[in-house]
């Protein structure tokens, strides 16, 4: 089960990152179809990490996503929010209800249930952020 805690995790699907992750890298970093962005905010006085994986429950059930841009555990300081990027199907992808980031210390964080509270479909024609 999902803790209060310092972490603030929110879902965007269909942000087309994508787009702007080749914009920017030119010809160096490729990252196709990337349409999950996780933005995980540390609203606590300590530095925590998360990785390397999150949980995504479905209403298939959950998977495990270890697969993430940036890959491996991540540090995420006072104050700051990271961003991690997920590729996946979009017919899975309309099933998502939440998911679940872990911390070094145990804990874990839970964005949303199906586009509640911190979890957004930003894709053309879909509600934005509140």
């Amino acid at each position: 089960m999902a803790e209060a805690g310092p972490l603030v995790v929110r879902l965007l699907m269909d942000t087309g990152v994508g787009e702007i992750f080749d914009f920017k890298s030119a010809c160096c970093l490729r990252v196709f179809d990337v349409n999950l962005e996780v933005l995980v905010e540390n609203r606590g006085e300590a530095p925590l990490t998360v990785g390397p994986h999150f949980d995504i429950e479905h209403e298939g059930g959950v998977r495990r996503l270890t697969a993430l841009v940036p890959g491996g555990t991540n540090r995420i300081g006072p104050g700051e929010v990271k961003s991690f990027y997920y590729s996946l199907d979009e017919g899975f992808l309309r099933g998502v209800r939440s998911l679940t980031v872990y911390d070094d210390t145990g804990r874990s964080y839970k964005a949303g249930a199906a586009f509640g509270a911190g979890l957004q479909k930003t894709g053309p024609g879909q509600p934005k952020e509140r």
